[in-house]
């Protein structure tokens, strides 16, 4: 069941000089999303400008690289495997 509530239907609970007042507070996009139901077009982002230049900048890393990360393929190194102790009795009870 899908119900619909939208500031063009009869009996709709606002006055029209409050929604005048708000379509002029909130521009057309937000009140056309808040009042009439209609989805923002596709020029609208959830992301900012800012954002997205801090996604593709490339920064060195704040500490320095360590010694299991050096690119020296020619001594294999050993992790520690974190999960060895791990019962799996312990995990499917």
């Amino acid at each position: 069941m899908r119900l619909r509530a939208t500031a063009g239907m009869p009996d709709f609970p606002l006055t029209a000089e409050f929604l005048e007042q708000e379509r002029a507070a909130l521009g057309e996009d937000a009140y056309k999303r808040e009042y009439l139901g209609i989805p923002a077009g596709a020029h609208t982002s959830p992301f900012t400008w800012e954002l997205f230049d801090r996604a593709i900048c490339v920064t060195p890393p704040l500490a320095p690289v360590g010694a299991a990360l050096l690119p020296d393929a020619d001594v294999p190194r050993a992790a520690p495997n974190p999960f060895r102790s791990l019962s799996t009795a312990r995990l499917f009870r």
